[in-house]
């Protein structure tokens, strides 16, 4: 079961010694994902663990914001865990409206700045679809 979902992150700013031995370059998959790769390792090897199973890992898609900001279309919902950086957060927003579908909720895993802020100058519908991962946990249960 599960859900499958997207790990994306920046491309890397340039290449390890690692990655020139090997022959790599810049357009090579293995180096732009590194640091997805690397998030998705972390997770993995997590302790506790973040994954109730082991085989979950399988069900996350890694990728970077620069080939693969599509796959934004694809999903119900967006959690953004950049740094505490608010230019840098409404920055990968701008980025990710062109790509919303109807309906997908976006948050933040920011643990100091406003959401305010960072919705600010963002239509209404964006704003709408903005939660605070607190207000998602259902009270009634």
């Amino acid at each position: 079961m599960g859900i499958p979902s997207f790990l994306l992150d920046i491309v890397p700013p340039e290449l390890t010694e690692a990655e020139k031995k090997k022959g790599l370059t810049f357009q090579s998959p293995e180096v732009r994902n590194r640091f997805a790769v690397m998030g998705k390792k972390r997770v993995q090897e997590s302790r506790p663990a973040s994954l109730y199973l082991k085989d979950d890992a399988e069900l996350l898609t890694v990728g970077n914001f620069e080939d693969h900001l599509s796959w934004v279309s694809e999903v119900d919902w967006i959690i953004e865990v950049v740094v505490e950086d608010l230019n840098l957060k409404r920055e990968l927003f701008k980025k990710l409206v062109p790509f919303l579908r109807e309906g997908t909720v976006i948050s933040s895993n920011t643990s100091g700045i406003s959401i305010q802020k960072m919705c600010e100058g963002f239509s209404r519908d964006f704003q709408e679809r903005f939660w605070e991962p607190i207000s998602l946990i259902r009270r009634d249960i």
